[in-house]
């Protein structure tokens, strides 16, 4: 039987990590919940080599006008709202705000590197 690669779809629809389906728009209203963020966001899904293991990296804009002074408070707040509403443990980065691309279509918001699919 001929072998055929992964199905493309939607890759904005869902996310599987560390078992738990992960949507963006559930990251989306998490991250619109907590006042100094703006609204720009990416995610980035890589595999660990050596120990297997996946990690998720959420790459967020600071608010327009929020002081730099509050990164960590910001940072510790969304830690932890992703960990007590999905169950997952995140890094976060935070970027001043206009660092991130937009564009006028559908943005893409997330690079997933963990699939290796030698058929394609």
């Amino acid at each position: 039987m001929p072998r055929h690669s992964r199905i493309k779809g939607r890759s904005d629809d869902t996310i599987k990590f560390r078992g738990v389906n992960v949507y963006p728009s559930t990251i989306d209203t998490i991250l619109s919940a907590i006042p100094g963020l703006g609204s720009e966001y990416q995610i980035y899904l890589t595999r660990d080599s050596a120990s297997g293991k996946d990690s998720m990296k959420l790459v967020i804009e600071r608010g327009q006008a929020v002081d730099g002074a509050r990164t960590a408070e910001l940072v510790h707040e969304t830690i932890y709202q992703v960990k007590r509403q999905l169950l997952v443990s995140i890094d976060v980065e935070l970027v001043d705000y206009g660092q991130l691309p937009r564009t006028e279509r559908k943005s893409q918001r997330v690079f997933d590197t963990r699939i290796t699919d030698e058929i394609v």
